[in-house]
């Protein structure tokens, strides 16, 4: 374990290195990835579909994290797969557009026209994905638009400003998250709307008017202290936050592979979606 943190530190997705150097390339999308999904387009954004013709009620729409520089990895499709069989609804992964080719207000455009179809749907999103799905959220309501009927958002990225004091004192523990080029990257996604924009930092928005939402962070990421500020203004009665001890950035995705938390989030996530309307 020790090596891995080492390795996500000095040379892993988010290390000042390799950050510096994508910026300054073309967007890392997951073009070489077996996906076991559909591959097909909506307009020129690339669109995976798990299980796209077995099942028929309300489909999942998901906005996979990578600091909103890196695209689709395995571990999404592994969710995915997982999740989908399990509710037995067909699962929608949206290759959205991202820096440094692109910035924000692109990936709003595509992904909301994509949303846009929909009466009813679930939205979920990890980390810079999660930001992006709840800045959606936002949007959609703002603007009187169908409503997600739930929405997860799992380690999301929902300030990217990480003005927040108590997030030093997890710098430390947080192996995969780098605060400094964190900062970076926000500044470069916002392109020339102000950091503490919703669609930008949505935790900024009128997030107390939203409903059926569920939350999930590790207590050792970063962002823990902006999610639990976060929780305390969701509504009470239909949303639920959890909190993995011990538990580091997106350790959601590690469902089904041994890890015991990841295991038993993964189970309120069911519990979470029962009931949804198939129409």
């Amino acid at each position: 374990m020790e090596f891995i943190k080492r390795w996500f530190k000095e040379s892993g997705p988010l290390s000042s290195k390799r950050i510096h150097r994508e910026l300054n390339g073309h967007s890392v999308h997951g073009r070489h990835i077996i996906t076991g999904a559909d591959k097909s387009n909506f307009g020129d954004m690339i669109v995976y579909y798990i299980n796209r013709n077995k099942y028929n009620s309300t489909p999942v729409i998901y906005l996979h994290g990578g600091a909103y520089l890196h695209g689709l990895n395995p571990l999404h499709f592994k969710f995915c797969h997982s999740l989908s069989n399990i509710i037995k609804s067909p699962v929608v992964l949206l290759d959205y557009p991202l820096l440094p080719d692109e910035n924000h207000e692109v990936a709003y455009e595509k992904v909301l026209k994509y949303l846009d179809q929909f009466e009813n749907y679930i939205l979920i999103g990890d980390s810079a994905g999660g930001g992006l799905a709840l800045g959606c959220h936002l949007h959609q309501k703002l603007n009187n638009k169908p409503l997600p009927k739930k929405t997860i958002l799992m380690s999301p990225w929902v300030d990217v400003t990480m003005s927040t004091p108590e997030i030093s004192h997890l710098e430390s523990l947080d192996f995969v998250l780098n605060r400094e080029t964190l900062i970076e990257i926000g500044q470069r996604w916002a392109n020339d709307k102000e950091t503490t924009h919703y669609m930008v930092s949505p935790t900024y928005g009128d997030c107390e008017a939203l409903e059926n939402i569920m939350l999930i962070s590790g207590d050792e990421e970063l962002f823990t202290p902006d999610l639990r500020k976060l929780s305390k203004r969701l509504n009470k009665e239909n949303c639920l936050y959890i909190e993995g001890k011990n538990m580091f950035h997106d350790y959601i995705l590690f469902t089904n592979m041994g890890l015991q938390t990841a295991d038993d989030t993964f189970t309120e996530i069911i519990k979470f979606l029962k009931d949804i309307p198939n129409s």
